[in-house]
């Protein structure tokens, strides 16, 4: 991202974005296993795969870029693509954690309050106060230790509905290849990125 797009984005004077408040999308889990995994499993050719590396890098770079400069960064997963489940969200947040180089309690930040602001909801949800909805993800494990925690809630609760049972119809060869780029150190993407001649 360049010194002038994140002009753009911060609103800058004279700008086409001048008074609004833009903000970045962070959206690696489409890219990620277009670089991680074999080609052969995600039906890419070769030069699908350099695309992927190149949009994935990207991402990431302008991720970094924009909190560097200010400009808000929210999460996403793009749940149409491959690779890509509805139930996987608690992935981008580490994710975001792990290839952007935020802390743990940030990703989570990010994942509800800077969301819910992004999406004009910070006055209905986003965080846990009096007048806000009750949405709220119990987990057994603490996710500021381990954002993998996120992956098996014990709870979910919706509006102050209290959800004891949940239900995922989960992908397992999907999640088990999802799984394996998880495993990895994230020191695995760059030098992936680097061997492709994208770093």
């Amino acid at each position: 991202m360049t010194p002038e797009i994140l002009e753009l984005y911060r609103g800058a004077a004279g700008t086409q974005l001048e008074g609004r408040a833009p903000s970045v999308t962070c959206t690696i889990s489409p890219a990620l296993p277009f670089v991680l995994l074999d080609p052969e499993k995600t039906h890419s050719t070769d030069t699908q795969k350099k695309n992927g590396d190149i949009v994935c890098s990207g991402i990431i770079e302008s991720a970094r870029a924009a909190l560097e400069a200010g400009v808000k960064v929210g999460l996403g997963t793009d749940s149409s693509c491959p690779f890509v489940t509805q139930y996987d969200m608690w992935r981008e947040v580490a994710y975001f954690a792990k290839y952007v180089g935020v802390s743990n309690a940030f990703a989570l930040h990010t994942a509800t309050q800077v969301n819910a602001e992004l999406l004009g909801l910070g006055g209905e949800t986003g965080t846990i106060e009096c007048g806000k909805a009750a949405d709220i993800l119990v987990t057994r494990e603490n996710p500021l230790d381990d954002l993998c925690a996120l992956r098996e809630p014990t709870y979910v609760m919706c509006r102050g509905d209290l959800v004891r049972k949940l239900k995922v119809k989960r992908i397992p060869e999907v999640d088990a290849e999802l799984d394996a780029i998880m495993a990895m150190p994230a020191e695995a993407l760059a030098e992936e990125l680097a061997r492709d001649g994208v770093a």
